[in-house]
């Protein structure tokens, strides 16, 4: 069984690869989604997929998966986007995505929210080709499951980078050996989100995740609009 992490990068995906002992990291770029299928082709349909991207979009208000998520992160809150409703992504343009946010009382929607939906459909369209099952993962959540807090630094900066990369490498996950293309075409906070990703998929194939807001909780609506979390206790 495999486990395998998926984030978004500049240029398209970085799948990490991980055997069910969180173990033997292999990275990957792909141009588009569709192409992770080729990066993991004869997967087992007993193996997981975890993805950094919203999957199920609300037909109005926000998803429950995403405030709790917030409320999970206290001070680094920001780092999760509310997803916008399905009418809201689709709009042609930014302006008018913006004048039916308004129309729906909501507030307006960030330049960075409107063109990730260009990978939130990608992926919604890739779903049934997907070769075993996929799960909508947050990394700063799961770094703060294998932390035991919330980062201290922000990922981006020289220390959160080294503290996320110190975290991975305490459960023996090293990236050091990704080369190219993907240690090339990848940030640093996509390779190590990406990582904590797969670290999150291993946590749901051995049945040590949750995931937020679970079915009995008020608020629970389908099964793809919830974010799984690696249970650490």
């Amino acid at each position: 069984m495999v486990a395998v992490g998926i984030d978004g990068c500049k240029d398209g995906w970085i799948a990490v690869v991980l055997n069910r002992d969180a173990r033997g990291a292999r990275a990957h770029f792909v141009k588009t989604i569709d192409r992770i299928t080729d990066v993991v082709l004869g997967l087992a349909e007993d193996s997981v997929i975890a993805i950094d991207i919203p999957i199920g979009l609300p037909v109005s208000g926000h998803r429950k998966c995403d405030l709790l998520a917030k409320k999970m992160l206290e001070k680094r809150a920001g780092s999760v986007f509310l997803a916008p409703p399905r009418d809201v992504l689709s709009a042609s343009d930014h302006k008018i995505a913006n004048e039916r946010a308004h129309a729906m009382g909501r507030p307006g929607v960030s330049q960075q929210m409107f063109a990730l939906r260009e990978k939130i459909f990608e992926v919604e369209e890739w779903l049934p080709k997907s070769p075993c099952r996929v799960c909508e993962v947050h990394p700063e959540v799961s770094f703060r499951s294998l932390i035991g807090r919330e980062a201290a630094a922000p990922k981006r900066s020289w220390a959160g980078m080294v503290e996320r990369r110190n975290a991975l490498a305490s459960i023996d996950i090293h990236l050091d050996g990704a080369g190219p293309p993907a240690s090339l075409r990848a940030a640093a906070d996509d390779m190590l989100d990406a990582a904590v990703v797969a670290w999150t998929a291993v946590k749901i194939l051995r049945g040590e995740a949750m995931r937020i807001p679970e079915k009995s909780e008020p608020g629970y609506e389908q099964d793809e609009m919830t974010i799984w979390v690696p249970d650490v206790a």
